[in-house]
């Protein structure tokens, strides 16, 4: 007897049933995706050196100072020539061959903007008559603070350059970039010297805060013991916030901290629930991958831990009871 069954263009139905469910899981699947990406901030990328090029063409072993123009976010650098990536929204870098470059800055995963650039020998360069930077011979920031590392470029082109900072003796440094922790709050100016020479001086006034401290809350009234039932309140914890959180588990890559370094923020310490990547697991699990104790197989060698995001999680009574962390 022949068995009949239902077709539509050749296939049959259940077999139509079934690609359907598949296009429908995809389709929820990818909608899913593009509701997890996070909207990327704009970066325009500027790009200064010691003389002035026309269309984006610089010279062989030059110093370039690239500049992130963006929104508070960490900026990382690839340079496309398969040289080490920079992070930070000033560095320079020098390209020792010729060739066409593309250089991306970075503000997070699937957020990047690129330009490019050419880089020839000296004697194809058309230079700009005039190749001082007037108002820029510094390039850095105006304000920064405590504890924290700046780095300042001259763009006018020299033999020698000696940097300074007036009152401070032993904050000297050379060449064409210079990198800075300054002591204290306070004003400072920073100065370079061209060629020895006091006439060629220039100078870049900066501000200096104290950097910021975590909010620490003052502790609750206590209900007093009663004798014969002597039960000890629970220790008050204390509140941060998540860019202080993400801070402190930067710390931790460095190996810095440790896991029992946050019990004062967390609920439950290092028990407390942690959702890494997508994957739920304890946060003293998270603290020992990210500082290199539980290393997946697949990572050969040293191999950096970038934070991208963490954000805590807390009850009513604002106790952190989990925390959320993505990683790369």
């Amino acid at each position: 007897n022949r068995i009949i069954t239902r077709q539509m263009m050749g296939l049959d139905n259940r077999v139509w049933r079934v690609l359907s469910v598949m296009v429908i899981i995809s389709l929820g699947l990818l909608g899913y995706r593009f509701m997890e990406v996070k909207k990327c901030k704009a970066v325009s990328i500027s790009i200064k050196s010691i003389t002035e090029h026309t269309d984006s063409v610089f010279i062989a072993g030059e110093t370039l100072t690239f500049i992130a123009l963006t929104e508070g976010n960490e900026i990382s650098w690839d340079f496309g020539d398969h040289s080490a990536k920079e992070t930070g929204q000033f560095v320079t870098h020098q390209y020792q061959t010729n060739g066409v470059f593309y250089i991306t800055a970075s503000t997070g995963p699937l957020c990047n903007a690129s330009r490019q650039i050419t880089i020839k020998p000296l004697s194809e360069v058309q230079l700009k008559a005039d190749n001082v930077v007037t108002g820029q011979e510094i390039i850095g920031p105006s304000s920064t603070f405590t504890g924290k590392e700046e780095m300042f470029s001259c763009m006018v082109s020299a033999s020698t350059y000696e940097w300074s900072i007036p009152n401070y003796p032993k904050m000297i440094r050379t060449g064409p970039s210079a990198k800075f922790q300054f002591p204290g709050v306070g004003k400072y100016i920073v100065q370079v010297t061209l060629n020895q020479d006091r006439t060629k001086r220039y100078t870049k006034e900066i501000t200096v805060e104290d950097a910021p401290k975590p909010k620490i809350e003052a502790p609750q009234n206590i209900a007093p013991l009663i004798p014969g039932n002597m039960q000890v309140a629970p220790a008050k914890k204390i509140k941060i916030t998540d860019a202080i959180f993400l801070s402190y588990l930067e710390k931790v890559v460095n190996k810095e901290m440790k896991a029992d370094g946050f019990d004062d923020y967390l609920c439950s310490g290092g028990d407390t629930k942690a959702l890494v990547n997508g994957k739920l697991t304890t946060f003293t699990t998270l603290c020992d991958e990210i500082s290199g104790k539980k290393r997946r197989k697949f990572i050969i060698g040293k191999t950096k831990i970038r934070i991208s995001s963490a954000v805590m999680r807390r009850d009513a009574d604002g106790c952190v009871t989990s925390v959320e962390v993505q990683y790369h």
